[in-house]
């Protein structure tokens, strides 16, 4: 029965998710506005490292700056130093490389006890500027991914597009919630 869970437990994991949604959309009282979707995973089964991509935004007045956050689940603890390369390749083979915003650390490991099945992983979000035109090229269909690590990298092929979507939709969400003016006074 334990195992039947975990497969099943599993195999949704695998499934990539279409219910994105804006987790964050907050201001402070300096006017900076911040907007984050969710983290969805691309993946397939077998992968030993599991990509997960959302967008961000951050508003000030009327600038925008948009970031790709994307987060790998590895068996192995990692860093990120600011600068670091993201590669990747669209379906028309156009490579895009983009640097990492900050330093990220993944070295504390995570414990997940399912079903009591204990395992354990590391894993963090790290984000990359990115233009619009950027966003575009990539919501067209994504087919490999390197990203660059203090000790190495993770990498990512694809056979059939399951990031570019994931893309594509976390956009639509960004730009229609940064059409709404927010403050800080909003809900209150």
């Amino acid at each position: 029965m334990k195992k039947s869970v975990f497969l099943l437990l599993t195999l949704c994991l695998n499934i990539p998710v279409f219910g994105q949604t804006i987790l964050t959309d907050e201001v402070n009282s300096k006017g900076e506005r911040t907007i984050a979707t969710s983290m969805d995973i691309a993946r397939d089964f077998k992968d030993k490292e599991v990509f997960s991509v959302g967008l961000s935004a951050l508003q000030v007045d009327d600038l925008e700056q948009l970031f790709l956050c994307i987060k790998v689940t590895s068996l192995e603890p990692y860093t990120i130093k600011a600068g670091a390369v993201l590669l990747i390749k669209s379906t028309n083979n156009e490579v895009l490389t983009l640097n990492a915003f900050t330093d990220y650390d993944a070295s504390v490991r995570e414990v997940h006890n399912v079903n009591n099945y204990v395992f354990s992983d590391y894993s963090t979000i790290a984000m990359y500027p990115i233009t619009k035109e950027q966003i575009a090229s990539l919501s067209r269909g994504v087919i490999k991914i390197r990203q660059e690590t203090f000790g190495g990298t993770h990498d990512k092929e694809y056979k059939k597009d399951k990031m570019g979507i994931l893309i594509q939709k976390d956009y639509e969400l960004l730009t229609s919630a940064l059409k709404k003016k927010k403050n800080i006074y909003d809900g209150f």
